[in-house]
C-alpha cells in the first residue's frame, strides 16, 4: 500500500514561526526563502509517497514536532493520521506546462550525458551497438514525414543504467522533501507507470510544415507502458479530455499563476498550453499541434515507411548514445525561430556545401572510453578534400606549437582525427578515462613551463603517478582556536585600508570601467587569524564571505545596480550585487577575499561617497571524523546531514548527501598505510549526489561533518575613498611640460669634440656589472656607450648615453626615443621610448652633473635596449639609430577626468582612464597610446586650475605610456600638451662589439 504525506501549506495553529522554521530548516536542508515558496504556501502539496508505513510515519512525526501542518493518507478510504477524522483525499500542486516538463525530460537526458562525458571511466556496453527494437523503428520511419529537418536520438534505457553506474543508487532514506517542480517527472518515473525502468528510447524531431508559419516539435517514446498508469499520473497534474477513442488525449496545462519579478520572466498568467498526446503499449508520441499529431499518428497506425532519405542518420546513430543530426540546413534555417533559426540561416549562406551537421556520443568497446564525433554533410568532393587538408594543418599546427609548453596536451590533440568519408567530412576525438590524469598533466607541464621547474607527482612521460599523497591534509583540531580572532597587524608593505576595525580590514582595490561600459569596484576583505604554526596556513577550513549592501552618492541615492534579473552567465564569473561573495582562502595566518560589483549606468567616479556593507568569518566546530566501511550502502547522520555510500570503485566513491549540506566539510580517501590520498577530478549534482576521484587505490574512507561554526562579523562604511596615499622617498623631483625648448640650446653643444669625454664607469647602473663598454660611438653633443653581460639578469645589453643636459628635457616624453633594425626583433614596437631623468642629492634635491665638457653640463641616460638577445647570447652586430626631440610650439586640450573612461583622441593619440586604485601607487591610471611621436606630456589638473605631475610614468614594451595621477590633489581634469612644430635629431650607430678576451 502507498502512503502520501499532505502538508497543508501552512504551521500548526500555535507554532512560533521563527522556532518552526529554523526546525523545518535543520530538518529538510532548505533555506528560509525555500520554505516559503514551498512548504507555507497556503495550499495543500504532496512532500512524500513511500510504500514504507515505517518511513514515512517516521518523516510525519519529525514535520509535525518541528511545527509544521501535515498529514498522512494512504488510497482513498484510509483515515487520516491527523487530528481530523474521515478521508481526505490528497491535494497535488499544481504544476507548469507539459512542455517545461518535456524540456525537463530533455534536460535530465542532456545531464546524464554531460556526467558521462565529464567524469566517464565508463565501462563498454557491449549491447549498445544492437540495432533498435523494430517497434522504435517504425515509429522513426513514420515521423521522417518528408518534411523532418533535424532529429535527435537518446538511448534512454542505456543513460540510466549509466547513470546507476556512475552514482549507484539514491539514499532510501534521504532526509529532504521531494522538490515539488518536479512532481511530475518524479510521478512518471518512480510512480505506477516507472518511466524508469520502462521507457527505453527516446527521439526528438523539428518539422518544417509545408505552408506553416513555425516549426513543429515532437517527442517519441518507446519502450513498454503501462498506459492507465501514464494517463492516471497525467490527470493528477492536468486535465486530459479523450478525443474519441482509446489512444487520443488532449492535455491542457491548469492555468497557473505567477508573479514576475524580471522582465524576462514568464507573465503573471500563463495561457494554458496544448499538448497531444498518442500513446499505446509501446510508443507514445507527444505533439504541440494537433494536426500535426493527427498526420504523424496516421504515419504510425499504418506502418508508412520513410517520405525521405534517413539512411545516413540511421547508419549515424547506430550505436551511439545520443546522437543528433540537422538534415536540411536550408529548411531548417527557415522552420526555426530565434536563435537557432539564426545560428541555421549563417550556416545555410555561409556554408553552401554543407548539407547537414550531426554530432553523437559512442562508446569504445575497447578503450572502455568513448568518441565524441561532428559530422559535415556534404556531397562537394572538392570542398570536404580543402576543408579536411585546412582543418588538419591547424590542428598540426597546435600540436606543434602545444609541444613547446605541455607534451601531454600534444599528445591529447592526436587524439582527434579528421578524416574525409563519402557522405561527410568527420571530425572524431578519442576520449577515455586517462583524460582527467592528462588534464592534470597539461596544467602541471604549463606550470612548469612557466616557471622552468618540474612539479612534483609527474612521470617523465606526463602522466600522473600511480599513487599520491595529500602531504598537508586539513586540520580540523584547531577550529576551537578561531573563537577568538586577533587584532588585524599590517605589514611594512600593506597600505593602510580604508577600513580595519580589529581583526577586519576591507579597501578598495581598484575601480574600473568593464566591457560593458560599467564602472567595477574591486573590494578585498581580510581578517586576521590566530598563529597556526604554518607557513602558508593552507592546512586550515574557514569561510570567509563579503557583501556590499549599497555604494551611495552625497543625496543618499544607491549607485548599486540593480542586478536580480541579471543571468549569473552574464556576468563573467563574478557573483551578482546583492549576492554575498564567499571562499576559502587562507595565507600565513589570514584568510582573504574579494568581491566585485558594478555601479548603475552613468554613475561617475565622483559620486561615489559611501561604501556599505558587511563581512563575515565563520569556521566549523566540534568536527567529527567518521570513519565509513567501504561497503555500497553504508551511511552515517550527524548534525542533520546524512551522508550514504553509494558505490565504490579501485579510486572513487559515489555519494549521496543529505540535509544540511554545508556540514559536510571533506570526504578523504585513504591508502593502505592509512596515508590521505589527493583529490582529483569530481563530478555532482544538484539533489547532492556526487562521485569523488582520488590519485589512488582507496582502502579506507573518512568523512568530516560539522557540529557547529563559530561565525564573526563587522559592518563597515567606507568614505574618502579618494584619499592621498603615502608619500613615496626619495621621490623625483617634478618635470611638468615646457611650453617650448630653443634648439638654440642644443646646438650650443654641437662644437664639442665627444672624443675627449673621460666617461666613468662608476656612474653607469647597477645593471652592467662588470663596466666594460663594447662598444662606442660619438656624435656632436652625444656619446654613446654599449655595455653587456650576458649572463646577467635581464640579459640586455645598456646604453649609456650622454647627451645634452637641457632643464626642460625631462618634462618631454618623446624626447628620446631609440630604434634597433639589427638585430632585428619581431616582438614590441619598431620605436622605443624612454623617460628621460636627471639625478639629484639627498636631501638638498640638488641637481646632479654626471660630467661638464668644455663647461657644459652634460646629462647621462641609462637604458636597456631591446634586441630580443637570448641568455649567453652575445651581439654580433648593432644597427639602429638614437633619436632626440625638441618641442618648438605646443597646444593643449583639456579633458574631464571621469570622460575618459571610453577614451579621448586628439592627433592621432589616444588617452584613457584605465582604472583607480589603491596599491602600491594609489591614483588614477592613465594609458597613452597611439602616434606618439608628438607627445609632450600629460598632466592632472587641480580645483584650482594647479598642474599635478604623474607618478610614476613608464613606457611599456607593447608601445604606449602608463602614468598614474595621485589622490588628494582634487583632480578633476586632464592636460594633454602635443608638439605641432618639433626639432627632431637623429644619431644612426651601426657597431661591431667587442666583449673582454675577444
Amino acid at each position: 500500500m502507498e502512503y502520501k504525506l499532505i502538508c497543508s501549506g501552512k504551521l500548526l495553529s500555535g507554532a512560533d514561526e521563527t522556532v518552526a522554521i529554523a526546525e523545518l530548516r535543520a530538518l529538510t536542508g532548505l533555506s528560509e526563502k525555500e520554505i516559503h515558496l514551498k512548504l507555507l504556501t497556503g495550499k495543500q502539496a504532496k512532500l512524500r509517497s513511500s510504500a514504507n508505513q515505517a518511513k514515512i510515519e517516521a518523516l510525519y512525526r519529525a514535520f509535525r514536532k518541528a511545527g509544521l501542518d501535515v498529514e498522512l493518507v494512504s488510497a482513498p478510504g484510509m483515515a487520516a493520521t491527523s487530528g481530523n477524522t474521515g478521508n481526505t483525499p490528497a491535494s497535488q500542486p499544481v504544476p507548469q506546462s507539459p512542455w517545461g516538463r518535456k524540456r525537463q525530460l530533455i534536460a535530465a537526458a542532456a545531464l546524464a550525458l554531460l556526467l558521462f562525458i565529464s567524469g566517464a571511466a565508463a565501462y563498454a556496453w557491449y549491447w549498445l551497438s544492437a540495432p533498435l527494437p523494430a517497434t522504435a523503428q517504425m515509429a522513426e520511419a513514420a515521423i521522417a514525414d518528408g518534411r523532418m529537418v533535424a532529429i535527435a536520438h537518446v538511448n534512454a534505457e542505456k543513460l540510466l543504467e549509466l547513470q546507476h553506474y556512475l552514482f549507484g543508487e539514491l539514499d532510501p532514506d534521504a532526509l529532504p522533501v521531494d522538490s515539488t517542480d518536479k512532481a511530475v517527472m518524479d510521478e512518471l518515473f518512480s510512480g505506477p507507470a516507472n518511466l524508469r525502468e520502462n521507457l527505453a528510447q527516446l527521439f526528438l524531431a523539428v518539422h518544417a510544415p509545408e505552408g506553416e508559419p513555425r516549426a513543429r516539435t515532437t517527442l517519441l517514446f518507446s519502450g513498454n507502458f503501462d498506459t492507465d498508469a501514464v494517463i492516471g499520473t497525467l490527470r493528477r497534474f492536468y486535465r486530459v479530455e479523450e478525443t474519441g477513442d482509446d489512444h487520443w488525449h488532449v492535455l491542457r496545462a491548469m492555468q497557473i499563476e505567477a508573479e514576475s519579478l524580471c522582465p524576462s520572466d514568464t507573465p503573471n498568467k500563463r495561457e494554458p498550453a496544448p499538448g497531444y498526446l498518442y500513446i499505446t503499449p509501446q510508443l507514445a508520441l507527444l505533439a504541440d499541434d494537433q494536426a500535426h499529431a493527427a498526420s504523424l499518428v496516421q504515419r504510425l497506425q499504418s506502418g508508412a515507411p520513410a517520405a525521405q532519405d534517413i539512411n545516413y542518420w540511421q547508419r549515424y546513430r547506430k550505436g551511439q548514445l545520443a546522437s543528433l543530426m540537422v538534415l536540411s540546413i536550408p529548411e531548417a534555417s527557415t522552420a526555426l525561430r530565434g536563435l537557432p533559426g539564426m545560428v541555421a540561416q549563417k550556416a545555410a549562406s555561409g556554408n553552401a556545401q554543407i548539407t547537414g551537421v550531426a554530432a553523437a556520443v559512442e562508446t569504445d568497446l575497447l578503450a572502455r572510453g568513448f568518441n565524441v564525433s561532428l559530422n559535415l554533410a556534404s556531397s562537394d568532393a572538392a570542398w570536404k578534400r580543402d576543408a579536411t587538408a585546412k582543418m588538419q594543418r591547424q590542428l598540426d599546427e597546435m600540436k606543434n606549437d602545444s609541444r613547446r609548453v605541455s607534451p601531454t596536451l600534444a599528445e591529447l590533440l592526436t587524439r582527434i582525427t579528421i578524416s574525409e568519408q563519402a557522405e561527410a567530412l568527420r571530425v572524431n576525438a578519442a576520449l577515455d578515462a586517462s583524460v582527467f590524469a592528462d588534464l592534470g598533466a597539461v596544467v602541471q607541464e604549463g606550470m612548469g613551463n612557466l616557471f622552468s621547474v618540474r612539479v612534483a607527482g609527474t612521470q617523465q612521460d606526463g602522466g600522473q603517478a600511480a599513487e599520491q599523497i595529500q602531504t598537508h591534509p586539513k586540520d580540523y583540531a584547531d577550529t576551537a582556536a578561531f573563537a577568538t580572532l586577533p587584532a588585524l597587524k599590517l605589514e611594512s608593505y600593506d597600505s593602510q585600508p580604508l577600513f580595519m576595525r580589529g581583526a577586519f580590514a576591507v579597501d578598495v582595490e581598484r575601480i574600473r570601467m568593464n566591457d560593458t561600459g560599467l564602472l567595477e569596484l574591486q573590494l578585498q576583505g581580510r581578517v586576521a587569524l590566530p598563529d597556526s604554526g604554518s607557513d602558508s596556513g593552507q592546512t586550515r577550513t574557514a569561510e570567509l564571505s563579503l557583501t556590499v549592501d549599497s555604494v551611495t552618492d552625497a543625496a543618499g541615492q544607491d549607485l548599486l545596480r540593480d542586478e536580480h534579473c541579471v543571468k549569473r552567465n552574464e556576468l563573467f564569473g563574478r557573483s551578482r550585487n546583492h549576492e554575498p561573495e564567499t571562499q576559502s582562502n587562507i595565507f600565513q595566518n589570514k584568510a582573504q577575499i574579494t568581491k566585485f560589483v558594478r555601479l548603475r549606468e552613468n554613475a561617475r567616479l565622483e559620486d561615489i561617497q559611501h561604501i556599505k556593507g558587511h563581512l563575515t568569518f565563520s569556521a566549523p566546530e566540534e568536527v567529527r571524523k567518521f570513519t565509513v566501511p567501504l561497503r555500497a550502502g553504508e551511511n552515517i547522520t550527524h548534525a542533520g546531514t546524512r551522508f550514504y555510500l553509494s558505490s565504490i570503485s579501485d579510486d572513487s566513491v559515489s555519494y549521496h548527501v543529505t540535509g544540511e549540506h554545508a556540514r559536510l566539510l571533506e570526504v578523504r580517501g585513504l591508502n593502505g598505510n592509512g596515508q590521505p590520498l589527493r583529490t582529483g577530478w569530481r563530478m555532482g549534482g544538484d539533489d547532492g549526489r556526487a562521485t569523488q576521484q582520488f590519485a589512488g587505490k582507496i582502502r579506507a574512507l573518512e568523512v568530516f561533518v560539522a557540529g557547529r561554526f563559530t561565525k564573526h562579523q563587522t559592518d563597515f562604511d567606507i568614505t574618502n575613498l579618494f584619499v592621498p596615499g603615502a608619500e613615496r622617498e626619495n621621490k623625483p623631483l617634478v618635470a611638468f611640460a615646457p611650453k617650448r625648448i630653443d634648439p638654440k640650446a642644443w646646438a650650443a653643444y654641437k662644437n664639442l669634440d665627444m672624443r675627449k669625454l673621460k666617461a666613468d664607469p662608476q656612474d653607469w647602473t647597477v645593471f652592467d656589472k662588470n663596466k666594460t663598454p663594447i662598444a662606442s660611438a660619438q656624435w656632436q653633443g652625444v656619446s654613446l656607450f654599449l655595455t653587456h653581460t650576458p649572463t646577467q639578469w635581464g640579459n640586455s645589453p645598456q646604453a649609456q648615453v650622454y647627451y645634452p643636459m637641457l632643464p626642460d628635457l625631462p618634462g618631454v616624453l618623446s624626447a628620446f626615443s631609440y630604434q634597433i633594425e639589427e638585430p632585428a626583433v619581431k616582438d614590441g614596437p619598431a620605436e622605443y621610448y624612454a623617460k628621460v631623468f636627471y639625478s639629484y642629492r639627498l636631501p638638498s634635491r640638488e641637481l646632479v652633473v654626471p660630467h661638464r665638457l668644455q663647461g657644459q653640463p652634460l646629462a647621462l641616460g641609462s637604458w636597456p635596449l631591446r634586441t630580443g638577445l637570448k641568455e649567453n647570447e652575445r651581439l654580433d652586430q648593432l644597427r639602429g639609430k638614437l633619436v632626440f626631440r625638441l618641442p618648438t610650439r605646443t597646444k593643449s586640450s583639456m579633458f574631464a577626468l571621469n570622460t575618459l573612461w571610453q577614451g579621448a583622441t586628439v592627433d592621432g593619440v589616444t588617452v584613457s582612464l584605465t582604472e583607480v586604485s589603491r596599491g602600491m601607487f594609489p591614483g588614477y591610471g592613465l594609458k597613452i597610446e597611439g602616434d606618439i611621436s608628438r607627445l609632450v606630456n600629460l598632466h592632472g589638473i587641480d580645483a584650482d586650475g594647479r598642474r599635478v605631475a604623474a607618478e610614476p610614468v613608464n613606457f611599456q614594451g607593447s608601445g604606449y605610456w602608463t602614468m598614474t595621477l595621485p589622490f588628494g590633489k582634487g583632480i578633476e581634469s586632464v592636460e594633454l600638451i602635443m608638439a605641432t612644430k618639433q626639432e627632431v635629431m637623429k644619431y644612426p650607430f651601426s657597431l661591431r662589439p667587442a666583449y673582454p678576451g675577444q
